[in-house]
């Protein structure tokens, strides 16, 4: 297995392109491994909005208002950012590279996995771009973008 580096942080936005435009967007910062970790999202101030954490069978976002508990890491981001995003194969995106538990198809620039579009053209310079891809036009498509902080 490949050394798995475990903090990042910067911006992280969602724009879903559904009737009314849907858009989420926080400063990161992503901690653990794909089993076991945690997310805290940041207001442009940069007071904390949100913990995410999450363990095998668990997944709990924590607000100022209250602390839930979720079955699974999916549904509490679809309930906080408006769609599923798979924060578990971050860990991975954000090297480069696919997530190593999944299958993923290769392209010209990035790779396909759990339903995204990987695009790693403009990865060097800190940004990360993923699209949903909407195989039978149901879903509304949802574009992700992690832009990090330079080390």
């Amino acid at each position: 297995a490949l050394a798995q580096r475990q903090h990042w942080s910067g911006k992280l936005s969602v724009r879903i392109d559904d009737e009314p435009v849907r858009y989420f967007s926080a400063g990161f910062e992503l901690r653990g491994q794909p089993n076991s970790g945690e997310m805290q999202l940041f207001s442009p101030l940069g007071s904390t909005v949100a913990l995410v954490r999450w363990s095998p069978g668990r997944a709990w976002l924590q607000t100022a208002e209250q602390q839930r508990d979720f079955p699974d890491l999916g549904s509490l981001t679809r309930e906080l950012m408006g769609e599923d995003i798979p924060v578990q194969a971050l860990f991975d995106w954000l090297q480069g590279r696919p997530y190593e538990l999944a299958p993923y198809q290769r392209h010209a620039d990035g790779f396909e996995q759990l339903g995204w579009q990987v695009e790693l053209r403009r990865f060097a310079g800190g940004l990360l771009v993923a699209r949903r891809l909407n195989p039978a036009g149901a879903e509304p498509l949802a574009v992700l973008r992690l832009a990090l902080d330079r080390p």
